[in-house]
């Protein structure tokens, strides 16, 4: 697993869109870890911790929400990496399933496996942003019901 340590990565804010990230130098790679508890402590412990805690004193976010945020986007991760690389040499599925499992992340949502599936426990209130609709694992997003934008919202999560 590339060493993706906090202190590693640059990031440049956009004016709107996602933040540009990136790596100034090709990360080291370790090979002693299991894979899941290597994922956990990069993603997890060194990421969304002090970021959840910063978002915390900085704008009173709860943290239900970023774990919400976090969670949806490693659905969306394992959607497009199942559909792009459907014989990688770790199957995206069960790595998810095992961050999922374990805190913070496993009380974020529910995780249904056949058919794949995955609700939220919180919205993120992007339905409420003028033209979108609900992703679809939003908490108020009923199954059978699409809001206007929805489709869109999906593609460009999947």
């Amino acid at each position: 697993m590339p060493d993706l340590a906090p202190e590693r990565l640059w990031w440049r804010a956009a004016a709107s869109g996602p933040i540009d990230l990136w790596l100034p130098k090709m990360p080291a790679v370790s090979r002693g870890d299991d894979l899941p508890d290597a994922l956990y402590d990069s993603i997890v412990v060194r990421h969304l911790r002090p970021l959840d805690e910063a978002m915390r004193r900085h704008f009173g976010l709860s943290p239900k929400v970023l774990q919400g945020n976090a969670t949806s986007a490693l659905m969306g991760a394992v959607r497009t990496l199942t559909r792009r690389a459907p014989h990688a040499p770790h199957p995206p599925l069960p790595l998810a399933t095992a961050l999922l499992e374990r805190e913070p992340l496993a009380s974020a949502g529910t995780l249904i496996l056949d058919p794949l599936e995955y609700r939220r426990h919180n919205c993120c209130l992007y339905y409420r942003v003028s033209g979108s609709g609900y992703c679809d694992e939003c908490v108020l997003h009923r199954r059978g019901h699409s809001s206007r934008g929805a489709e869109r919202v999906n593609s460009a999560i999947t």
